[in-house]
């Protein structure tokens, strides 16, 4: 079991930022194999959070796949600049039952996948601009 924690600052609106993650459409272009997602509202527009987890994939069996995985988004004003927002990405992956010595291959995806997936949110913030 594997939590991981990544933070940025967005150099622009909270509201934009939060716009380019809730457009769930556009999910696949950043963030491929979301199949739900479950939009908590805070209140005011004054932060912005948004909750995941994994669910089955038709056709795969279960002891063909990780066992489990969570995240979720945060994103508060930034504290150093009124103009921007702070952006919080946790997401939990339970590997399951991995033949010893390979759930390194997990992190690795994880390590790999997630700063290309903020990159891939940095332009889609960008084009909204």
């Amino acid at each position: 079991m594997k939590t991981l924690l990544f933070a940025l600052a967005a150099c622009c609106p909270l509201a934009t930022v939060c716009a380019a993650i809730q457009d769930f459409a556009g999910y696949p272009q950043f963030m491929p194999n979301v199949d739900k997602i479950k939009v908590t509202p805070a209140g005011g527009g004054a932060s912005c959070s948004l909750a995941w987890k994994r669910v089955p994939m038709e056709g795969v069996k279960v002891e063909d796949t990780i066992a489990d995985t969570s995240g979720y988004w945060q994103l508060l004003p930034d504290p150093l600049d009124a103009g921007a927002a702070a952006v919080k990405y946790q997401v939990y992956t339970d590997s399951g039952p991995v033949p010893m010595g390979l759930d390194w291959i997990v992190d690795s995806m994880s390590r790999d996948s997630i700063p290309k997936m903020f990159d891939a949110l940095r332009l889609r913030v960008a084009a909204r601009k």
